[in-house]
């Protein structure tokens, strides 16, 4: 069976034990089939948008013995997935901005039943920000490093209750509870480039501008606490 890559390790390290998976957007179909295979997950639903991609989901499905267990579905999003089908709902790969509108869509998720694994390549402090504007509480996080570059998980579950949180908080999130190095590291550079970012627009977008430097300069001090 094939091994995990360090974005995909971390994904699956936030899955909880369950009787079915949900994995949206699952490409290749790997992390299923190695929850699967690991017993973590008892049975999972595979789904995604297109149908190149869940074809060579099946290729791995077959090859892995897991057709009895691993059901292949063409879904836009969480559209196909009736609630209550799964306990544990992944989506990884995929923007932090398409996550908030996936989620945003599919009402059945503000139910504390639910558990979902998020894992966005980009755009983490708008998926932050529409998590807790929603009710959602994101009860951890953590980074891992693959090729040179930096990925986020997080586990979520709803509370049904915006939270307050202090400002800057939708740019690190549960990170700085995480006190590993790697997440040190991540906060730093993030830091640096939140006030780089504010510099650049000092002229067109001032107040923008003050608000990234501002945020930086929170991190670092949230960091050497």
């Amino acid at each position: 069976m094939r091994a995990l890559s360090p974005r995909l390790s971390l994904t699956a390290s936030f899955v909880n034990p369950c009787r079915c998976l949900c994995d949206i957007g699952t490409d290749h179909a790997y992390l299923p089939i190695w929850l699967v295979s690991h017993g973590v997950a008892s049975r999972a639903i595979a789904a995604d948008v297109r149908q190149g991609p869940l074809d060579n989901a099946a290729q791995n499905v077959t090859k892995a013995g897991l057709e009895d267990k691993i059901e292949l579905r063409l879904s836009d999003g969480l559209d196909r997935i009736m609630p209550g089908e799964a306990q544990e709902i992944v989506m990884a790969g995929m923007g932090g901005i398409l996550i908030s509108e996936i989620m945003g869509k599919a009402e059945w998720l503000r139910d504390e039943a639910f558990h979902l694994v998020l894992q966005p390549q980009s755009h983490q402090h708008i998926l932050r920000s529409f998590l807790t504007s929603a009710g959602f509480r994101i009860e951890r996080e953590k980074v891992c490093r693959e090729s040179k570059r930096f990925y986020t998980a997080m586990g979520v579950r709803f509370e049904g209750e915006p939270e307050e949180h202090p400002e800057g908080y939708e740019y690190y999130g549960e990170l700085l509870c995480c006190k590993d190095s790697l997440s040190g590291t991540y906060l730093e550079a993030l830091a640096a480039r939140l006030r780089e970012n504010g510099s650049r627009m000092r002229t067109a977008e001032p107040s923008e501008a003050e608000k990234l430097i501002r945020i930086g300069d929170i991190i670092d001090t949230l960091i050497e606490q």
